[in-house]
């Protein structure tokens, strides 16, 4: 969606702030599936 908005579209500055304000969500993402992991790593008996 930044990439359509910022390239094509020609509005740079818009598709900057599209993919700024993503941030918080991939990160939120991220943490949920290191978390997720970690959880079934200690349900298999992982030593860690």
């Amino acid at each position: 969606l930044s990439f359509q908005r910022g390239i094509s579209g020609g509005q740079l500055g818009e598709g900057a702030a599209i993919a700024v304000a993503m941030i918080p969500f991939l990160l939120a993402a991220i943490l949920f599936s290191y978390f997720g992991l970690q959880r079934r790593k200690w349900q298999q008996g992982g030593g860690d």
